[in-house]
C-alpha cells in the first residue's frame, strides 16, 4: 500500500477517489473487448496506434475484422480515445488522456502497470509502424 504525502489535502484525496470510483464504474458499463482496448492503450500511452497494431496487441491477426470502426468510433465518442484518422483507411489511436477518468486510469498504470508497458511497447517494435 503506498503512504500519501501528509501534504496532499482530503479535497485531492477525495477527488482522487471519486475519480477512481468513476472509473470502476465506467469499466463495469463497458465490453470486455472495449475494457481490454482502454487497458491496452492506459499501458502504452502517450503512443499513438493503428488499428492493426492493437489488434495485434489484442491477439488477433493484424488483418483480423475483429476489432471493428463501430467499437473505436463509440469509445471516440465517449471520448475515451483519441482518433486521428492520417486517411480514410488508416486511424490512429491514443487514449483521451484530458478525460479526468482516463488521466486516472494512466496514473494508476504508471504506478502499477510498469512491467506490462514495456512488454508492450516491446511488442509494437516487433509490429513496426503503419501510421
Amino acid at each position: 500500500m503506498k503512504q500519501f504525502n501528509n501534504t496532499i489535502s482530503i479535497n485531492h484525496l477525495m477527488t482522487s477517489k471519486d475519480t477512481i470510483y468513476s472509473l470502476i464504474l465506467l469499466l463495469s458499463s463497458l465490453t470486455s473487448q472495449k475494457i481490454k482496448i482502454l487497458v491496452l492503450l492506459s499501458h502504452i500511452h502517450p503512443t499513438r496506434v493503428s488499428i492493426k497494431q492493437l489488434n495485434q496487441l489484442m491477439g488477433y491477426h493484424k488483418n483480423s475484422r475483429k476489432l471493428n470502426r463501430g467499437v473505436i468510433q463509440e469509445l471516440e465518442d465517449e471520448n475515451l480515445i483519441i482518433v486521428e484518422r492520417t486517411n480514410p483507411k488508416h486511424l490512429s489511436i491514443q487514449l483521451a488522456s484530458y478525460n479526468p477518468i482516463m488521466q486516472s486510469l494512466v496514473e494508476l498504470v504508471i504506478e502499477e502497470g510498469e512491467k506490462y508497458a514495456i512488454q508492450l511497447h516491446q511488442l509494437l517494435e516487433q509490429y513496426g509502424s503503419d501510421i
